[in-house]
């Protein structure tokens, strides 16, 4: 599971989920985070009061296998979960300051965890720490997908377009992006969020029109 508008869901709709939010480990984090390699993927995100949270999982825990099975991406993620049932426990490994850690944490519903909103503007963007140092900015998210055909796309965001700013809120944190991304998922449709990126070396404004979530994610429905 990666950052999809903070508790948005995308297209391929995830049934199963404890709680916790996933990005894929590039050479920068890896860098920035000293870790020995891509294996796994980095928490960016933990849910109040989720069984990730009450299970002891933290941001900056790296992800390397459930139920036994090595973790390289998101989809071997999915492809793990999709065979356990809503209710059981899950053995989870992580790595932490270079050590290993087993987990038991339960499996539940993803609606019963992430509440869908009714708007979006169809964009994918996990944060990365200390990915990039241009303009003043340390901090970003990078865009890792645009819906097709969505208010994201329309407006002119591309994947691989660095976010540092929503609405004029600094993406200083993990937890500073989940505000402001909450923020903006509290509007209605016909609002504008405007985002400052990052593109090519250059700092770019853009403004998206939110819509309905139902226009944006048509498969959900």
């Amino acid at each position: 599971m990666m950052f999809n508008e903070f508790k948005h869901r995308p297209p391929w709709k995830p049934t199963r989920t404890m709680g916790y939010e996933t990005t894929v480990l590039t050479d920068s984090l890896m860098k920035a985070l000293q870790l020995p390699g891509k294996e796994g993927l980095l928490v960016t995100g933990i849910e109040p009061n989720s069984p990730a949270e009450m299970a002891g999982v933290m941001e900056g825990d790296v992800l390397v296998r459930i139920q036994g099975t090595r973790i390289m991406n998101d989809a071997s993620e999915r492809i793990v979960l999709d065979t356990i049932s809503p209710g059981a426990s899950v053995n989870v490994s992580i790595r932490r300051k270079g050590q290993e850690v087993h987990l038991m944490i339960p499996l539940l519903a993803y609606d019963s965890v992430f509440k869908p909103r009714p708007v979006a503007i169809g964009i994918i963007f996990p944060f990365e720490p200390n990915s990039v140092n241009l303009a003043g900015f340390k901090n970003s998210a990078r865009i890792t997908e645009v819906i097709s055909d969505s208010p994201a796309e329309i407006a002119g965001l591309m994947i691989g377009d660095r976010i540092v700013r929503i609405d004029g809120d600094t993406l200083h944190s993990n937890r500073a992006q989940r505000i402001a991304s909450n923020r903006y998922g509290q509007k209605k449709a016909g609002d504008t969020t405007r985002f400052l990126i990052m593109r090519n070396g250059a700092l770019m404004d853009i403004s998206v029109i939110m819509k309905l979530r139902k226009e944006v994610y048509p498969l959900e429905n």
